[in-house]
């Protein structure tokens, strides 16, 4: 799952529309910060350009990114996390988000644990999501 979730992302078996409704759902049930929610279909739509539902929600678990930025400031450039829904040309509904291992390689002082902490918790509200 791990590859595909980082590049294409995890196919959905729900539209999108109730895809990203199970994904807002699971946060806020478990106490995770939403700071925005980007509707990429809407700002498209004021440019005149017509694409399928894409939305970003950005989000964070504070007891454990602040951890993250306490042991390394410039991390928070990283911070707070992505997921991505989107359908695609052929209206697939697709889950997806970064990788976090990666930040591993740039930031000596982070805490592995704590990032796989994070990378199974987003792992958790995407399976909810697609299932």
């Amino acid at each position: 799952m791990k590859k595909e979730l980082y590049e294409k992302g995890i196919v959905s078996n729900y539209d999108a529309i109730t895809t990203y409704d199970k994904l807002i759902n699971f946060m806020k049930q478990n106490d995770i910060v939403i700071f925005a929610e980007f509707d990429c279909q809407k700002t498209a739509n004021l440019a005149n350009v017509k694409i399928n539902f894409n939305r970003t929600v950005v989000f964070c678990k504070p007891e454990l990114g602040a951890k993250l930025i306490k042991d390394e400031p410039t991390f928070g450039i990283n911070m707070p996390m992505k997921l991505q829904v989107y359908e695609d040309e052929n209206h697939n509904v697709f889950v997806r988000t970064n990788d976090l291992s990666k930040y591993l390689v740039d930031y000596s002082k982070l805490d592995k644990d704590i990032i796989n902490n994070i990378q199974n918790k987003i792992d958790s509200m995407i399976l909810n999501a697609i299932n």
